[in-house]
């Protein structure tokens, strides 16, 4: 046999036992990394709008599909509902960070105020950009109006409402953030 077809049969062979035990294991853990996403997305809803239940919106008329296509980003909203009143909405939005991705789940509470925002993942730089997922630059948000117009600053302590303070040195990070905030903001308020 050949120098060279000996050790290719060798490592062909290994590849396609590494790539069965690849299949296998992801074939087993996929309904569990599934149910341990949906677990932990429900749980970031339930802290950025407490006290409430939340419905999926799926019937979507001919408008609101056309209304999407001006807001791909938004890849979830919830209905969030508290003793069967309309309590406000939780929406799911995708930013490019600097890292990459950066999805945020933003409430908006009945009275058009942000209740709350989470960054529930991202793969910004650790020490920068992951701060963002911190409660120092979240909470900020709570309370603000919700009319699409946060912007990042470098101090917000003695500011209007309409701005929040960037994390030092992830000006990219924050502003994916506070766009993600804005886009939430504004697909809901639209809402017939």
């Amino acid at each position: 046999m050949n120098k060279l077809a000996k050790p290719a049969i060798v490592l062909f062979v290994i590849c396609v036992v590494i790539g069965a035990a690849l299949a296998l294991t992801y074939g087993r853990t996929k309904d569990r990394i599934a149910a341990s996403e949906a677990e932990a997305s429900n749980a970031a809803r339930a802290e950025v709008l407490p006290g409430a239940e939340f419905v999926p919106v799926f019937a979507l008329d001919a408008a609101e599909l056309a209304r999407l296509s001006e807001y791909p980003v938004v890849t979830e909203l919830y209905q969030a509902q508290a003793d069967g009143v309309l309590a406000g909405y939780v929406a799911t939005v995708l930013a490019q960070g600097y890292g990459g991705e950066v999805t945020v789940i933003v409430g908006i509470d009945g009275t058009g105020r942000v209740a709350g925002v989470r960054v529930a993942k991202h793969s910004e730089t650790p020490g920068l950009g992951a701060n963002a997922a911190k409660p120092e630059f979240y909470e900020p948000f709570a309370g603000k109006a919700a009319a699409g117009k946060l912007r990042v600053v470098k101090d917000a302590a003695d500011s209007p409402d309409e701005e929040v303070s960037a994390i030092s040195g992830a000006t990219i990070t924050s502003n994916a953030v506070t766009d993600a905030v804005n886009t939430a903001a504004e697909y809901v308020l639209a809402l017939p």
